[in-house]
């Protein structure tokens, strides 16, 4: 087993049974005790396959310890102490922004780098053409619906010219910063599950955040968000930035999961077929 030979390899042999403790179709986790506390394995597919070198070029960051990675998709994984924050209230959402904030700070206008990983592409000219590859799946959606799509993706490219002008350059972008997906034990906080990452506009970032949030304290979260990047990038306009995003953020949702139905088995599609229209339409929504 490879996670097995990488333990020995780092001197921390496994010391019992390794327990899975979650599978589904984007990836298989398991828990594996060693003398020097747990080590976590993780294997994603092709269409993840960045995971561990994206979080070993991120190590400087709040990230999980990437102990081994072989760039197909398998990593060990130093364990995260704490839990999930899902329930998260004001002050930790706060610095959850400012944790991924940092994060793309550091790696503005430095896209040259993480894509060389292998990391997706969400720039103006791959994000138009993947817009333009899952409008297919608009043809069930209400008419209506449709033509504010077809608007949205025929403007793609003015606006684009618009973000530029924003002053925020391209960054790293986790794809799935929900709440959920911070670990905490009451004094560290981690960013983990780095597969759904890529290279693009750091406010996109917004709409799964947004998404984990109650809703009222969405508007108050969405602020402090405008104020850090404010703060960061003086001279900078985030908050129209974050105007002209919003349909984007929905429009790469549906790519994703267009993508991910295009790699799963095809007993494994009807959980997630809807996803693509549904987003489709979230995105014409907020065109």
């Amino acid at each position: 087993m490879w996670a097995d030979e990488a333990l020995a390899r780092l001197g921390r042999p496994r010391h019992g049974a390794a327990v899975q403790t979650r599978t589904w179709n984007l990836s298989s986790i398991w828990r594996l005790p060693t003398q020097n506390g747990d080590v976590w394995f993780k294997a994603v597919p092709d269409l993840c396959a960045h995971e561990g070198a994206v979080m070993h070029a991120l190590r400087a960051h709040r990230v999980p310890r990437v102990l081994a990675f072989d760039g197909k998709g398998r990593a060990l994984l130093e364990h995260v102490p704490g839990e999930n924050q899902y329930r998260a209230e004001l002050p930790r959402l706060r610095t959850m922004v400012e944790l991924l904030v940092d994060i793309q700070t550091a790696w503005l206008g430095r896209s040259a780098g993480p894509l060389a990983l292998g990391l997706p592409d969400w720039r103006r000219d791959a994000f138009v053409r993947a817009a333009e590859e899952v409008m297919p799946a608009s043809a069930f959606l209400d008419a209506g619906v449709r033509r504010r799509l077809d608007r949205l993706v025929e403007g793609l490219h003015r606006r684009f010219t618009d973000l530029d002008q924003c002053g925020l350059p391209e960054t790293v972008v986790h794809g799935d910063a929900h709440p959920g997906n911070f670990r905490s034990d009451g004094s560290s906080l981690v960013l983990i599950d780095w597969a759904d990452c890529g290279v693009g506009h750091p406010l996109l970032d917004r709409t799964a955040f947004s998404e984990g949030v109650p809703a009222h304290q969405r508007d108050l979260v969405q602020r402090h968000w405008i104020d850090e990047w404010s703060r960061r990038a003086p001279g900078s306009d985030p908050g129209r930035a974050a105007r002209l995003v919003r349909s984007l953020g929905a429009l790469r949702n549906a790519v994703v999961y267009a993508r991910l139905l295009r790699t799963i088995e095809p007993s494994e599609r009807c959980y997630h077929e809807q996803d693509v229209p549904r987003w489709l339409a979230i995105a014409a929504s907020l065109a």
